[in-house]
């Protein structure tokens, strides 16, 4: 096993760790939607009264139906087959188990009647939450574009007043 993969490992560990937020950002391909599935399992497993408690926001009803069949698959998955031999596979499966146990001791009853929330029909209100933030970021942009070009400019002259004597 190379460092790369050992680091990708720890990081994804690190990921699942539910006492705190993350951010993933990884190139297409790379496993998001199933960290994404398995945090959101991990939430679930120590969620302390209903799978209410845990909501996963999307943007689009497409990515929103993907991440409810990712869950609802491994669920059923760690249900009906045995541990996979896979690591990813088999995180995954663990969790969805320690998810079937909580839902059994809480009688849930997940795979009966899937309570795992979509939040599509409140895109508007987090539309509205989420604009003012973008305009702050974009004017914290600006203004270091803005200080980057004036620290060009000075560095431009400095060049030219004593570099050109």
């Amino acid at each position: 096993m190379s460092d790369l993969q050992i680091n990708d490992s720890l990081e994804r560990k690190s990921a699942l760790d539910i006492s705190h937020s993350i951010i993933v950002q990884a190139p297409a391909g790379s496993g998001k939607t199933e960290l994404l599935t398995q945090r959101y399992l991990n939430l679930l497993a120590n969620a302390t009264k209903s799978p209410e408690e845990v909501i996963a926001i999307t943007f689009t009803k497409k990515a929103a139906a993907e991440m409810q069949d990712r869950i609802i698959n491994a669920l059923q998955f760690a249900q009906n087959n045995p541990k996979p031999e896979d690591e990813f596979a088999a995180t995954t499966w663990q969790l969805a188990k320690d998810t079937l146990k909580q839902d059994q001791k809480r009688d849930w009853q997940l795979l009966k009647n899937p309570k795992l929330r979509q939040v599509y029909r409140h895109r508007k209100r987090l539309k509205r939450l989420l604009i003012p933030l973008f305009q702050i970021v974009k004017q914290q942009k600006r203004r270091q574009h803005q200080q980057f070009q004036y620290q060009k400019r000075v560095n431009q002259r400095w060049r030219h007043r004593y570099l050109t004597v």
